[in-house]
């Protein structure tokens, strides 16, 4: 009976063994796909080293940083022991005019949150996926394949910048961008024209902030702006800009 027990077993790790998918071979699949290029992470993640099991699921919950700076450019896919590591430099997205198309670029490490512009993502193995059920799983699970998902992927507040809704100026030498709804900006002058730039679902004007006419609000409590560490470690750094809608009893609708 034992000796039965025992052939069992080793007829069952003889037939996972046999089940299991060699590395070498996803790799192949991987290749003509990912390598070469850059591909946005699912969840934005701000760690560089990433972990996921043989099935593509995020070994942990990471800390979501923002999407412009959450892609791996894939440069080397290797394997390790059971492991299949891809690596390469973080880059990004961003606008280089306000209605032009979204350019991707590497993110320099001065100015990375993540505190390391390069990337390393461990899927681990062994692995018993074939190498077109494995190559679908990193698609739908670890990277998004199509950019225009990033719409709904996004904070809502990024909308707009996404679609090209909005007009830009410089203003203090720092470029700023205001919603194209609100109209072009205007400097707040002496000789502004105190006229409505448009109306509210009920007739009311709306009109800017000028001088002679809307002042500007002031501030009754602000506190300074907490960093992670991460962010202070990289220096990281911006400004700011908020557009708002303030009707007469001064609340804010928009």
């Amino acid at each position: 009976m034992r000796k039965l027990s025992s052939l069992a077993a080793i007829l069952l790790c003889a037939l996972y063994s046999f089940a299991q998918t060699d590395p070498h071979e996803l790799v192949k699949a991987l290749e003509p796909v990912f390598k070469g290029n850059a591909f946005l992470l699912r969840g934005f993640p701000l760690e560089s080293d990433l972990k996921f099991d043989s099935e593509c699921n995020a070994e942990k919950t990471y800390q979501k940083g923002s999407w412009t700076e959450a892609e791996l450019n894939v440069e080397s896919i290797e394997v390790k022991g059971k492991n299949i590591i891809l690596s390469g430099h973080r880059a990004g997205f961003a606008r280089l005019k306000p209605s032009g198309p979204l350019v991707r670029m590497l993110v320099p490490e001065e100015k990375s949150v993540s505190g390391s512009r390069m990337i390393k993502l461990t899927i681990k193995g062994p692995f018993l996926l074939t190498a077109a059920d494995f190559l679908e799983k990193i698609k739908q699970r670890i990277f998004v394949m199509d950019i225009n998902e990033l719409g709904s992927l996004a904070p809502a507040w990024w909308l707009p910048y996404l679609r090209g809704d909005i007009v830009s100026k410089t203003k203090n030498g720092h470029p700023i961008y205001i919603l194209k709804e609100y109209g072009e900006p205007s400097d707040e002058t002496e000789n502004a024209k105190i006229e409505p730039f448009g109306h509210m679902a009920n007739g009311d004007p709306l009109y800017r902030v000028a001088k002679g006419g809307v002042s500007a609000p002031k501030p009754l409590h602000s506190p300074d702006p907490e960093y992670s560490d991460a962010a202070r470690a990289a220096r990281y750094q911006g400004t700011l800009v908020l557009s708002a809608i303030i009707e007469k009893q001064a609340m804010s609708v928009k």
